[in-house]
């Protein structure tokens, strides 16, 4: 909400959606943020947006788009946020961790917008924090 909510303005981050993001929402703000910056446009949407990019339909298909998703987001910021390992496209269509989930969002910021957004710390560092 702090970091990628501030940058987009569609989908907003709200606190309900970002308690469980529904597979739609993380498509839009995916989008959002290549359409903005670039970020991910060739790796996750061949390049071409187009005005409104084809939702994946299959589970096969949403894993297969989280997979390269979170491929790109650690490409970019993997030195800086090594517990990127840790984000699951399954568990992201199951809707499991959404703490994980908020920090490949929260990962896309920083990749995103570099000179804007730092790598925020993993679920694994602010649990060790505690």
């Amino acid at each position: 909400q702090n970091t990628l909510g501030c940058l987009i303005a569609k989908p907003r981050m709200l606190p309900d959606r970002l308690r469980k993001p529904p597979f739609r929402f993380l498509f839009d703000a995916a989008a959002e943020v290549a359409r903005q910056t670039g970020f991910g446009l060739a790796e996750l949407f061949g390049g071409d947006l187009g005005d409104k990019p084809a939702l994946p339909a299959s589970r096969e298909d949403k894993l297969a788009f989280l997979e390269r998703w979170i491929a790109a987001v650690a490409a970019v910021v993997g030195d800086q946020a090594p517990d990127i390992a840790h984000v699951s496209a399954h568990n992201i269509v199951c809707g499991a961790h959404p703490e994980w989930t908020n920090f490949l969002l929260q990962c896309t910021a920083a990749a995103g917008w570099p000179d804007y957004c730092g790598v925020s710390p993993s679920p694994t560092a602010l649990a060790a924090a505690e």
